[in-house]
């Protein structure tokens, strides 16, 4: 049992390497307001090279002071928030947006469906390649 968790480790961390976003990153969608933006713009270009670091300082800088930003973030969710967000702050929307979308996932998709169809199974179809746990 030991080796197959080893080898599941060692199969998830080479699939994996490509899609590492610094947590600081993570943090930043999570509570965009609490992030200082010196070292962040440099951290977001070395994750997303074609958004520009000096813009995203200012857009950062702009965004953070906005008490109408302040406002919605503590109104919605994390998602609905950066869904609704300005496009005045695109930089920072897209970088979001890269982060909350970069894991397409069939489990929300059955989430969903199983709202629609309380059968597993059906659901299961609805959402094409669910893996069968039981």
């Amino acid at each position: 049992m030991t080796e197959f968790l080893d080898k599941l480790r060692d199969n998830f961390q080479s699939r994996f390497r490509d899609y590492c976003v610094p947590r600081e990153i993570v943090g930043f969608v999570r509570d965009p307001l609490s992030t200082r933006s010196e070292e962040f713009s440099s951290l977001v270009k070395t994750t997303m090279s074609s958004l520009d670091e000096a813009t995203l300082q200012l857009e950062l800088i702009d965004f953070q002071s906005s008490s109408l930003v302040r406002d919605a973030f503590s109104a919605h969710s994390v998602e609905d928030f950066w869904i609704g967000c300005s496009e005045e702050y695109m930089g920072i929307k897209k970088l979001a947006l890269y982060v909350l979308t970069m894991f397409p996932s069939t489990y929300t998709c059955l989430l969903e469906m199983l709202n629609l169809h309380p059968d597993v199974d059906a659901a299961k179809a609805e959402c094409g390649r669910v893996p069968n746990y039981g």
